[in-house]
This record gives structure tokens, C-alpha cells and sequence, in this order.
């Protein structure tokens, strides 16, 4: 066992017969070791399919940016996050223009308008500009600008739904709240029977309300959303972003909802029988509390209620806002080919077939009340949910919004942060707190896209705004 140890790759899985480097199509993924060797079988049936080499190899957090450094990095990363700051850095390739229709691989058109996934779930990977301009693709001589470049296919997907305790909301009488008037009606009941509530702060609750609160027929990319002027602003001084912010700090202040709750701990309890939470937690809650198995469920979210203006009718926009993790290929000096079947293979990986197959072999060796939450909504009904919480999930996957990802977006979850605390815990205006964070996200935004040579706006403390041409 020594002796092998200076010769055996022991993080190395994936291959049936020894190819070299040059021909095999090299993935990494940091993910634990007994999800990879379900990966690994499932790389072997592609490889067979396709012909295709596969080298799979286990990595550690942090490797990837040396590694592109290096020029030593993998054809193909697996779990990415992060996806614009990747891109804005030239470190991974892009896939694929939306704003043209222009396609870099072969196969990815259809992938995006197919429908195997939500639209929402191509937002946090697309950068979204007028002007960028990639340095690194030169056709015959001249440089391509683009406007909305995908730079990742969506592997996981995860939003907010409401989870309950069905046993204690019918002891009570309640019934399940479909707005969030219906909402504010059973939190003074709950809440007179020593029990609260849990609810997304900071940014996660401004975003919710912020996006539910805008006509569903709006572009949520362009600047009605949490962005102006195509990221080179925050729209967060709007009237609409205000209104959102000051709903979510009121109903931390006036009913003192919970800020830093033990949700999975308290919902097994009763203490929390009603929260809007990540659908991900289904995992946590099954595995740890197994003595409320069958008494509680979890559905789509409350709304506000609007009026179709094509119909007339008065209906609910109840949107959970998309967070995604992605598939993409690092930049490297990689031939035609080769960069083809590195697509093709993250094509096939988050595929209905490939994810449904994946998550079930996970289910298998994990334990059935483990779920994989994955982003392709065709792979959903062949997973091991029952017909009523799949429907639930589905319902909540179709009805999703994708926050925009631009330089400089870091700062944005810091100052609403900071803002909300101070409202929560100094009993300031909400309003007038986040108006004094404006301008220094404004500010960061702008240093950041100039940096990457990206339009910016010359910010001033006076909050008058310049444009100008970097």
C-alpha cells in the first residue's frame, strides 16, 4: 500500500481504459466521495454512449483559479458559483449569446429553449451588457461584442417555499395562506398561541417582496428589478424597492419575527409551524426529524394579488427568486473538438435522463429522504417525490425570477445588511437607512465595471449620476 501510494491516483475516477489527457474530456467536481463514485458510473454509461473519454477527478475548494493560472485547469468544472466574476475575468467560456441567437457549441440553442429548464435558471449565469466586448475570441481578425453571453448550464436549483405544520394549522383552524394579507391575518393567532414565524431577512426578503410586487409582465432584467440602467446602477432607491424594504423591516419590527431562528430545530418543536424557507431544507427536516414524518408539507409561496390587464382577472404573483449553481468549461488551449465534446458532455450531465438518474441513485445511497435538488424540470417527475410534492415543486419551479449577476454585487447583500439591522436593532426609518447606503453601492458598482473597462456612471455623494464612457 505504500509502495502504490506514489503511483496510484487515488482522486482520479471515470475512465474504463488508460487514454491520455490529450483525448479525454477532464471534469473536475469537488463534491464528497461517495457522490462521485455515483457520478463516475454514470460518466462510464455516457463514455460507452459517446465514445467519449472521461477522466473524473476529485478536487478541493479553491483549486480551480490556480489551476486556470497555471494553464494546467480542467476542460470541465462541475458545482460552480460565482459565474459572472468567472467570466468578467475571462477564466471560464462562454457558451452561448441569447441576446443574438448566437450559438459557440454546437447543441446549446436548444438546450436553452427547450424548456428542460426554467428561464430563470439562465439569469444568474448570463452577463448582461451592451458593451462587453470578449478579448479572447477573435475571428478573423475582429472581436465580437455581445449583450446577454451565457457563460453556465444550470446544475442546481434552489428557492424559497412555504413549509407548515399541517397537524398544529388544524388545531388551530387556520388555513393556509395564499397572499400575504391572508399571511398577516394568522401571524397574531400564531403568535397568541407562543409560536412564530419564520421569514427570509436582508436581502433574500427585500428580493422576495421586491419581485413579487412588480407586474409579472415587466423585464425583470432590465431596470425594473434590482438593477438600473443594465447593472450599472442599484435600482434599490426606486419607489417600489423602498416600498419592499420598508414591508420586510415592518414585519420584523411590528411582530418580532425571529431573526436568527433554529428553523429545523423549532419546526420539529412546534415552536415555528410556518416558514418560508429554501425547499432544500426538505432534507434536513426528513433526516432530523423523523418523529414528525406525515405531519408536515411544504407548498408555493403567498403573493400579492394583481389585476390581468388582458383578462381582467385578479390574480397572485407568488415568484421565488432562483439561486443556481452551474456547469462550465474553464478557459484553456483546448482544440475544436475536444471544446465540442466538453459541451456535449455538460449537455448530457444536467439532462433529464442524467439527473433523474443521478438523483435516485443518490436517494439510493444516502437514504430515501435525501433529494437532489436539480435545476432540469423533466427529470422532476422521475425523482422519488410523491405526485403531491412534486406538483408543489413544480408549480413553485415554474413561477421563478432570476436576479441579474454584474460586477460589483457583493456589495449590494453587505449594505442591505447593514441596513436592515439598523432598522431591526436601532429602530431607524427603513427608507431613510437605505437611502444612506445608495450611493456607496453605486460607487462600488462603478469602480468594479471600470475596472473591467465595462460602462460605468461617475457617482457623486450629491447622488446625481454622469455617464460616462470608459
Amino acid at each position: 500500500m505504500f509502495g502504490m501510494s506514489f503511483i496510484a491516483d487515488y482522486n482520479t475516477l471515470g475512465v474504463m481504459e488508460e487514454v491520455s489527457e490529450d483525448e479525454s474530456v477532464i471534469v473536475w467536481t469537488s463534491a464528497g466521495r461517495d457522490q462521485m463514485k455515483i457520478i463516475r458510473n454514470l460518466v462510464n454509461k455516457f463514455s460507452a454512449d459517446t465514445g467519449v473519454a472521461v477522466s473524473l477527478k476529485l478536487t478541493v475548494g479553491g483549486s480551480l483559479l490556480p489551476s486556470i493560472l497555471a494553464g494546467v485547469g480542467p476542460d470541465v468544472t462541475l458545482d460552480s458559483v460565482d459565474i459572472i466574476d468567472w467570466a468578467i475575468r475571462g477564466a471560464i467560456q462562454p457558451l452561448g449569446n441569447v441576446g443574438t441567437g448566437e450559438e459557440y457549441y454546437e447543441g446549446f440553442n436548444d438546450l436553452y429553449y427547450g424548456g428542460e429548464f426554467p428561464e430563470a435558471a439562465f439569469v444568474p449565469l448570463t452577463l448582461y451588457t451592451d458593451d462587453f466586448v470578449d478579448y479572447d475570441r477573435e475571428k478573423d481578425g475582429r472581436i465580437t461584442e455581445y449583450d446577454a453571453i451565457v457563460y453556465g448550464l444550470p446544475n442546481t436549483l434552489d428557492f424559497s417555499m412555504m413549509f407548515y405544520r399541517e397537524d398544529i394549522m388544524q388545531e388551530l383552524g387556520l388555513e393556509l395562506p395564499k397572499t400575504w394579507d391572508d399571511f398577516y391575518n394568522i401571524l397574531p393567532i400564531l403568535q397568541n398561541n407562543q409560536m412564530q414565524v419564520v421569514f427570509p431577512t436582508s436581502s433574500g426578503g427585500t428580493n422576495l417582496f421586491l419581485y413579487q410586487m412588480m407586474d409579472p409582465d415587466f423585464d425583470t432584467v432590465g431596470d425594473n428589478g434590482l438593477y438600473a440602467d443594465n447593472g450599472r446602477r442599484i435600482n434599490l432607491d426606486s419607489d417600489l424597492a423602498l416600498t419592499a424594504f420598508d414591508r420586510l423591516c415592518s414585519i420584523f419590527t411590528q411582530y418580532k419575527l425571529p431573526v436568527a431562528p433554529n428553523f429545523e430545530n423549532q419546526f420539529r418543536t412546534g415552536d415555528i409551524p410556518l416558514g418560508i424557507t429554501s425547499y432544500s431544507v426538505y432534507t434536513q427536516l426528513s433526516v432530523f426529524a423523523p418523529e414528525i414524518r406525515g405531519l408536515w408539507k411544504f407548498v408555493p409561496l403567498p403573493g400579492f394579488e394583481y389585476v390581468d390587464d388582458e383578462t381582467g382577472e385578479t390574480k397572485i404573483n407568488n415568484c421565488s427568486v432562483a439561486a443556481v449553481s452551474s456547469i462550465v468549461m474553464p478557459r484553456g488551449n483546448r482544440s475544436d473538438e475536444k471544446a465540442q465534446n466538453a459541451f456535449d458532455f455538460m449537455a448530457w450531465y444536467v439532462g433529464a435522463e442524467n439527473q433523474a438518474d443521478y438523483a435516485n441513485e443518490y436517494s439510493a445511497w444516502m437514504g430515501q429522504n435525501t433529494k437532489y435538488n436539480t435545476a432540469n424540470i423533466e427529470a422532476l417527475y422521475d425523482m422519488n417525490w410523491t405526485t403531491e410534492e412534486a406538483a408543489n415543486i413544480r408549480s413553485q419551479m415554474e413561477n421563478l425570477v432570476g436576479v441579474p449577476d454584474y460586477p460589483g454585487s457583493y456589495i449590494i447583500t453587505r449594505n442591505v445588511n447593514n441596513a436592515f439591522m439598523n432598522a431591526y436593532n436601532n429602530n431607524q426609518d427603513p427608507v431613510t437607512t437605505m437611502l444612506d447606503y445608495i450611493v456607496d453601492i453605486n460607487k462600488e458598482i462603478s469602480r468594479k465595471r471600470a475596472e473591467f473597462d465595462l460602462d460605468a456612471v461617475e457617482i457623486s455623494y450629491t447622488n446625481t449620476f454622469t455617464e460616462e464612457k470608459r
